[in-house]
């Protein structure tokens, strides 16, 4: 797991190693953050970053 995680916000299933996790690492930039404040309702989104792993479970599962 020392890659480094995906820059792109779309992960396909299809596409990821099956015989190893991937991890991914989401941080919008101003204008995204700006939109998804409003979307929210919130006066300001100053940071935002979701980071985690899909890993394959069995044959055709992702956990």
């Amino acid at each position: 797991m020392n890659e480094k995680p995906t820059e792109s916000p779309i992960l396909r299933i299809s596409s990821l190693e099956t015989d190893r996790p991937t991890e991914f690492c989401l941080q919008p930039d101003a204008g995204a953050r700006k939109s998804i404040a409003v979307e929210l309702d919130l006066l300001a989104l100053r940071k935002l970053r979701f980071q985690g792993t899909v890993a394959p479970v069995g044959d055709a599962d992702w956990l």
